[in-house]
């Protein structure tokens, strides 16, 4: 027959087995919150791989011209679809202004 002190402890064991259960299968539900999003984004972005991802910070965007220089008369710009709606550059990351500008700003060739 098996002592009480056996039982307590075969029962703190089954606690703590289900305990760690949880954790594991805790862990792996955040682990795939965390990679669903990922992996969309990884998608969009090998949906158009001609557009930038470098941050526009990185890069001093700015929504207005630098003198005559402007993303309309870049070579990097992808316009939208009227002269004035927003494009997409092949350096910047996101949509930029046909009338913004960028350090990476190069001009159209004649």
């Amino acid at each position: 027959m098996k002592s009480k002190k056996q039982n307590e402890s075969r029962d703190a064991l089954s606690g703590t087995s289900s305990r760690r259960n949880f954790l594991k299968q805790a862990g792996g539900m955040a682990a795939g919150v965390v990679a669903i999003p990922l992996w969309f984004a990884s998608r969009q972005a090998q949906a158009h791989p001609a557009y930038g991802h470098t941050p526009k910070s990185a890069l001093q965007y700015q929504d207005k011209p630098k003198g005559n220089q402007k993303c309309s008369n870049c070579s990097l710009y992808i316009p939208g679809p009227s002269a004035d709606a927003k494009g997409h550059c092949k350096v910047v990351a996101g949509e930029v202004s046909p009338q913004g500008w960028c350090s990476a700003w190069a001009p159209k060739s004649s």
